[in-house]
């Protein structure tokens, strides 16, 4: 816990040292972004729903079908495409969090 603490520290510090250079973005919203994308979209076994999303993503990728029509749409076709890629359970996690990174963030739109 006090990790990611000093980690949303170290991030707000950094972020109120910013100035804007026109219209590129500042080096440390890069590195922030992909520290971000690092930390939080690689970690396991860490949440309390975390094993129920492992064991979602193996049924849906098996197509043994338990899920279908209770999970949202998307979920579910980005699952079983992971997993008929050949991916594993670890990247449904990934994926889910870099969606949300790019579509919560405002800051993320200044960087594509």
């Amino acid at each position: 816990m006090y990790f990611y603490i000093g980690y949303m520290v170290f991030a707000l510090l950094g972020g109120l040292g910013m100035q804007r250079r026109g219209d590129r973005v500042h080096p440390f919203l890069w590195f922030f972004f992909f520290a971000t994308v690092f930390v939080f979209g690689f970690r396991y076994g860490v949440g309390t729903d975390y094993f129920n999303y492992v064991h979602m993503f193996d049924d849906i990728s098996a197509g043994r079908g338990h899920h279908e029509g209770r999970v949202e749409v998307g979920f579910y076709w980005t699952n079983w495409l992971l997993g008929w890629l050949g991916f594993s359970a670890q990247s449904i996690i990934f994926v889910s969090f870099f969606f949300h990174l790019c579509v919560d963030c405002p800051c993320i739109g200044e960087i594509f």
